[in-house]
C-alpha cells in the first residue's frame, strides 16, 4: 500500500511538472511569435498545437501512464471539439503511450483541417472516425478510418504542410505502422494500419 501511495504521488508530481513545462513552452513560443510580428492565425495554430499535445500528455498521466485507450484518446480529441457530426465507432484497445500521442495528434491535425477546410466546414458535412481490431500470430492490428463527407470538393494539395507531415509521415515513424490518404471528390479518407506493440 505505501508503494502505492508514494507512486501516485510521483505521477502526480510528474503531472504538474509536465503542465507547468507545457505552460512555459507556450508563454515562450507566444512571447518570441508576438515580438516578430507573426500572423496572429499562425499564433493561434501554433498554440492550439501545443495545447493538444499538452492534453495528449495529460492523459497518460494516472494510474496506467504507459498506456490510453483508443476510445479515450478519441474522445479526448474529437469530443472536445463540441461537434456531434463525427460520430466515433470501434473496439477499445489499450495503446502504448509512443503510438497513443502520436494518434492524438494524427487525429487533432485531422479535425482542426476538417473544422477549417473539410467536410465540417459546411453545415451539412460529418466526418465517421471508425476502427477494428484484428488478431494475429504476431499481436493485435489496428486499423483506423476517418472519412469526410458533405464538405467542398477535395482536391490533392500542392505542398504538404505541417499537419500533412503529422498525419502521415511522423505517425508511421512513431506507429510503424502504414497510412493511406486519399483525396476523394467527395471527401479526404484517411486510413491507419498498425501493429500494437
Amino acid at each position: 500500500v505505501n508503494l502505492m501511495a508514494q507512486q501516485e504521488v510521483l505521477i502526480s508530481e510528474l503531472d504538474h511538472r509536465v503542465k507547468n513545462a507545457f505552460s512555459v513552452v507556450k508563454a515562450i513560443v507566444s512571447q518570441s511569435l508576438r515580438k516578430e510580428n507573426i500572423d496572429q492565425e499562425l499564433r493561434e495554430t501554433i498554440d492550439n498545437r501545443l495545447q493538444a499535445y499538452a492534453n495528449s500528455h495529460a492523459q497518460l498521466v494516472g494510474a496506467r501512464f504507459d498506456k490510453a485507450s483508443v476510445n479515450a484518446i478519441c474522445e479526448n480529441i474529437l469530443t472536445n471539439l463540441g461537434d456531434d457530426r463525427i460520430v466515433i465507432t470501434g473496439t477499445d484497445i489499450q495503446l502504448p503511450s509512443r503510438q497513443a500521442l502520436a494518434l492524438s495528434m494524427a487525429l487533432y491535425e485531422l479535425a482542426t483541417n476538417a473544422l477549417k477546410h473539410g467536410s465540417l466546414s459546411h453545415l451539412e458535412g460529418n466526418v465517421a472516425l471508425t476502427w477494428n481490431v484484428s488478431h494475429g500470430d504476431n499481436g493485435q492490428t489496428l486499423l483506423l478510418n476517418w472519412k469526410e463527407r458533405g464538405g467542398p470538393a477535395v482536391d490533392k494539395p500542392d505542398r504538404a504542410g505541417f499537419g500533412s507531415f503529422v498525419i502521415q509521415q511522423a505517425l508511421e515513424m512513431e506507429t510503424e505502422g502504414q497510412v493511406v490518404m486519399d483525396y476523394e471528390p467527395e471527401g479526404l479518407e484517411w486510413s491507419l494500419k498498425m501493429l500494437v506493440k
